[in-house]
C-alpha cells in the first residue's frame, strides 16, 4: 500500500506518534492525503465503508483533542 505522499514520511510519521494514531488510522490518513475517497480506501484496505469512517472519525477526534491541550 505505498503511495507518493505530498507530505514528507518523517512529519506524517511525527504527525501520526503526537495524536497517537493507531497504525491503521495512519494507513487511512495517507489515503486521504492522496485524495482517496472512502469507497476507494475500504476497497485497498479490505474494509467496509461504515469501518473506514469510524477510523477516520477516530483519528479526527484524537487529533482534534490534543489541539485543544495546547
Amino acid at each position: 500500500m505505498e503511495s507518493k505522499s505530498l507530505i514528507p514520511k518523517k512529519v506524517l510519521n511525527d504527525f501520526c506518534l503526537k495524536h497517537r494514531f493507531s497504525p491503521r488510522e495512519k494507513q487511512l490518513g495517507t489515503l486521504a492525503i492522496a485524495g482517496k475517497q472512502r469507497k476507494e480506501m475500504a476497497q485497498v484496505l479490505g474494509l467496509s465503508i461504515d469501518t473506514v469512517k469510524e477510523y477516520l472519525g477516530t483519528a479526527y477526534r484524537k487529533q482534534k483533542s490534543k489541539e485543544k491541550q495546547l
